[in-house]
């Protein structure tokens, strides 16, 4: 993330690609944007050195992973996840705010409309998409069959259920409003407002997946003994989370196929 940020930075200066910069906020934008970059670097060495420290003291003082839930301090497994993403969720809250200024002060040629429609399927296979189906039904099935009919905990049980749905839901909403949607860069190219679609279409499709097969194995783990890995289970479909999103923007959309163009000045050959 910090590399793409610093090769635009680097590569379109903002003598020459004012329209990348524009954002009534700051009186200098590209130095606004390159002390963030080094506060995030920062931010994610020191959360980065937490984690390590915590593993070395867990190893050196025989904290096993089992203690873990046995001493019911899984929120501390999702305490961290927390702290990994902030740096990522506050990134994606100034990226958001900084286009909106864009927009508001941007001034636009007249353009045709683009009446193109599109589809689910023009962003990502449907056989995935069918997968992301099939593996919640599947979870939901083994789910009820296992803990829902009968149980003497439903009540519990139907709400978790909901919740599970709820986040599914979700996911799917955004999708639709990310194909639906205008594009958030008012001077973004049709190609690079393409890619950018597939990368949250792609993100949130395979973060459903990610999430139907976390909750099967984890509804299951007592069958095979290994409640005690839990937390370790937890931990790496977290991860899994946040390096899918990372490998989905690095391979559809790599900075150097972006095309920065329609940031110059106007009149400013191409």
């Amino acid at each position: 993330m910090i590399r793409r940020n610093q090769y635009v930075l680097d590569t379109y200066s903002m003598a020459e690609y004012p329209k990348l910069y524009q954002n009534s906020l700051f009186v200098n934008p590209d130095k606004i944007a390159r002390k963030a970059m080094s506060v995030y670097r920062v931010v994610n060495v020191i959360i980065a050195s937490f984690g390590l420290g915590l593993l070395i003291l867990m190893a050196t003082s025989d904290y096993k992973p089992s203690m873990i839930k046995a001493n019911e301090d899984m929120v501390f497994v999702i305490f961290y996840f927390g702290l990994q993403i902030a740096p990522h969720m506050l990134l994606e809250i100034l990226t958001y705010k900084w286009y909106g200024n864009m927009r508001k002060i941007a001034v636009l040629p007249t353009r045709t409309a683009d009446l193109t429609p599109r589809r689910l399927s023009d962003f990502i296979p449907l056989p995935v998409v069918v997968l992301a189906v099939v593996l919640y039904g599947t979870w939901l099935t083994l789910f009820l069959v296992g803990d829902g009919f009968g149980s003497e905990h439903a009540t519990r049980i139907y709400f978790y259920i909901f919740m599970v749905t709820l986040s599914h839901f979700f996911l799917a909403v955004m999708t639709a409003r990310f194909i639906k949607g205008k594009k958030h860069g008012p001077h973004q190219a049709r190609a690079d407002q393409m890619r950018s679609i597939k990368v949250a279409v792609n993100s949130n499709v395979f973060s459903s997946i990610l999430l139907s097969l976390y909750l099967t194995v984890d509804n299951h783990v007592a069958d095979f003994n290994l409640t005690q890995y839990e937390p370790v289970f937890l931990s790496l479909f977290l991860t899994l989370i946040i390096a899918v999103s990372v490998l989905v923007l690095h391979q559809i959309n790599k900075i150097e196929d972006v095309d920065f163009s329609a940031y110059k000045a106007d009149g400013a050959g191409k």
